[in-house]
């Protein structure tokens, strides 16, 4: 397998090293939009295993298991994921619970369940903090997320990364990339910052979660 030279939180990192700030927004756009496709290719019920057409959930999707190789990002750590025959799927709980959506306490997956996962990732990365500050240490069913604090994110970006942390599955945005399209729109007449170069030099870490 090709080495990584580190993960989306490994870059994190170097943001808050060298230039003090998290993730500009253009740049989280930038890689969030590769994974984003990635997850709705998996999401898509259009993948023949065993004779069976099957959509797949990742199920972890979090900064660590979002891989570096130059300007491209790559989905990693599949060690979760699951096939799924139906839009909405009884399943074991499973994946790290500061990420997870509401419906994986209640031991449900969905089609949108992964957008959920990629929009806490998305405020993680923009803000250096998640949008929940109560999630249990462990699985319980009864447990129900708190409206997110998105004040890490600027006002455009907000309602965005609102409907895609949506306690309704269906409430949320029909696809990722959808999602990351409208933030890429929303943020584009930002201000451009430099990010930071030479980063196969500084994070070599290889595949870390």
């Amino acid at each position: 397998m090709e080495l990584a030279e580190g993960s989306l939180l490994d870059l994190l990192d170097v943001y808050l090293t060298e230039f003090g700030v998290p993730f500009v927004a253009e740049h989280v756009c930038h890689y969030l939009t590769q994974i984003a496709a990635a997850l709705d290719f998996l999401n898509t019920r259009q993948h023949n295993l065993g004779g069976t057409r099957v959509a797949l959930r990742h199920c972890d999707v979090k900064p660590s298991n979002l891989l570096l190789f130059g300007e491209t990002a790559k989905l990693a750590d599949f060690s979760v994921a699951t096939q799924s025959t139906s839009q909405d799927w009884y399943h074991r709980r499973a994946g790290t619970l500061d990420f997870i959506a509401p419906e994986v306490f209640q031991g449900r997956l969905t089609d949108r369940t992964d957008q959920y996962a990629l929009a806490v990732t998305y405020c993680q990365l923009r803000g250096n903090r998640l949008p929940f500050t109560n999630t249990p240490s462990t699985f319980q069913s009864d447990y129900v997320r708190p409206q997110p604090d998105l004040t890490m994110l600027s006002p455009p970006e907000r309602p965005i990364v609102a409907r895609a942390l949506a306690p309704v599955p269906h409430d949320r945005w029909p696809s990722c990339v959808e999602m990351m399209n409208r933030l890429t729109k929303c943020t584009a007449e930002s201000t451009k910052k430099p990010g930071p170069a030479g980063l196969g030099s500084r994070v070599r870490t290889g595949a870390k979660r």
